[in-house]
């Protein structure tokens, strides 16, 4: 699903006005306002990057489960997401939370793990950024 970049603007431009409300109403001082008291359009720009940034990562992990679904390439990819994982552990490359997360996805029944790659929560944002298909997908992605 294609989310258009004027929601994404919008979205982010809430999620900042928001956060900004949280802070006065519990007397706490605001930075990036600018004299008129609004968000300075770089934070703006920065969240909206970021959404872009999370939509193109969606947009590889939904590839990646049509690599899940197929017979021939399952085994290849889990294969690989397990290296990664076993190499994230050896080397205390990410925290034991994600090594934990991903060692029960990837282990557990697969529509389980499809749903999770696919997930829309601030879980399924975190997982994609810390993805053991990073190489799957980089292999599979079009060159830009």
């Amino acid at each position: 699903m294609q989310i258009p970049l004027e929601d994404l603007l919008k979205s982010a431009e809430k999620s900042g006005l928001e956060a900004i409300q949280r802070r006065l109403a519990a007397g706490l001082t605001v930075s990036g306002l600018d004299e008129a008291g609004q968000i300075v359009r770089t934070k703006i720009a920065a969240r909206t990057q970021q959404a872009l940034v999370d939509r193109e990562r969606k947009a590889h992990h939904l590839r990646l489960i049509g690599l899940l679904k197929g017979k021939r390439t399952r085994d290849v990819v889990l294969s690989r997401a397990w290296g990664e994982v076993r190499r994230w552990k050896r080397r205390r490359l990410c925290s034991p939370d994600n090594i934990r997360e991903w060692s029960r996805l990837l282990s557990g029944p697969m529509p389980v793990l499809l749903d999770a790659l696919a997930e829309d929560s601030a879980d399924g944002i975190h997982r994609r950024q810390n993805s053991p298909f990073w190489l799957v997908l980089v292999r599979v992605s079009p060159p830009k």
